[in-house]
């Protein structure tokens, strides 16, 4: 409501201190793409795996991991079964530290409808991995910039446009690097400390 519109103040959450403190983004990258978050509608993975679909065909030396477990775990695993991509696209259920799954992973593909933040996705760039998303998510399109460190599709276009923007990426290495380096260092800001004196000053 416009009476309290003004007084709402934003506060980014942080990424951990394991994830930004300056480690080599030159490790050698796996042909992987990796999502990870709760399995629900919000999160909109049957946008990936429809796309996967397209893509698989394309690229057999690829695969896709699925991290988080949800409500719709058994739909989403039963629709992989049904387009018959169950070998290169996985459910890998839920797993407590990411990071070496960040770190090797080529592409951090987030499909979400919208977003508080989007930590995962600033997790994964912490570590060098450029993002594809959808340009209309709130929250990721705060801080991932489309041809800076991420490629952004659009969702009027559904799972072929995102399959387009995947493409795109996995046949162009240097691209990805370049995107994965503007990735760390646009994620630098989110530090806990940078967090902790913003909620001082609000409450001072």
């Amino acid at each position: 409501p416009p009476h309290l519109a003004n007084r709402i103040r934003v506060i980014p959450n942080y990424v951990s201190h394991q994830f930004t403190s300056g480690q080599d983004i030159n490790v050698k990258k796996d042909n992987i793409i990796m999502a990870a978050g709760r399995l629900a509608s919000v999160k909109n993975y049957i946008d990936l795996i429809n796309a996967w679909k397209i893509l698989a065909p394309e690229f057999p030396d690829w695969q896709v991991k699925l991290f988080g477990t949800g409500p719709l775990q058994n739909t989403l695993q039963r629709k992989i079964l049904e387009l018959d991509i169950e070998d290169t696209f996985s459910l890998q259920g839920q797993k407590n530290d990411l990071y070496e799954e960040y770190l090797h992973s080529s592409i951090f593909c987030h499909p979400a409808i919208h977003e508080g933040f989007g930590l995962v996705a600033a997790e994964a760039m912490a570590l060098g991995t450029p993002v594809v998303f959808y340009g209309d998510c709130p929250g990721v399109n705060s801080f991932v910039k489309s041809g800076y460190n991420g490629l952004a599709a659009d969702r009027n276009l559904g799972p072929g446009d995102l399959a387009d923007k995947l493409r795109y990426l996995m046949r162009e290495s240097e691209e990805r690097k370049r995107l994965g380096a503007n990735a760390q260092n646009s994620v630098q800001n989110f530090s806990v400390e940078k967090y902790k004196q913003t909620w001082f000053k609000l409450i001072n």
